[in-house]
């Protein structure tokens, strides 16, 4: 599936590129996308249960002549995003929890 990606909204290392999902599955999503020349990454959401809830992992790959650069120039903005993806799943689960909701979300 194609997507559109709008990283880093707001700041000075704010861009837009084209994403794929690469996976669907329930526990295990995925996403790449960038040039692979210069810039490609790979991201994959690994949810697994445990005995005090719900352990988020997120595992991101980088390639390309701008790999080792770019995420040392934007770790912070990086790990911003992820928070606040981390945040917004979280919101999503939780609501999908409350209405019922179980299985695939």
């Amino acid at each position: 599936m194609h997507t559109k990606v709008k990283a880093a909204k707001g700041t000075p290392f704010e861009r837009d590129f084209d994403g794929e999902i690469t996976s669907l599955e329930p526990y295990a999503p995925a996403s790449q996308g960038g040039d692979p020349e210069t810039f490609f990454w790979r991201h994959r959401w690994e949810l697994s249960e445990t005995a005090d809830g719900t352990l988020l992992v997120n595992v991101e790959s980088f390639t390309g002549t701008m790999a080792e650069g770019v995420p040392a120039q934007t770790r912070e903005v990086v790990t911003a995003e992820f928070d606040a993806f981390n945040q917004a799943l979280l919101r999503v689960l939780v609501e999908a929890q409350a209405e019922g909701v179980s299985g695939g979300v």
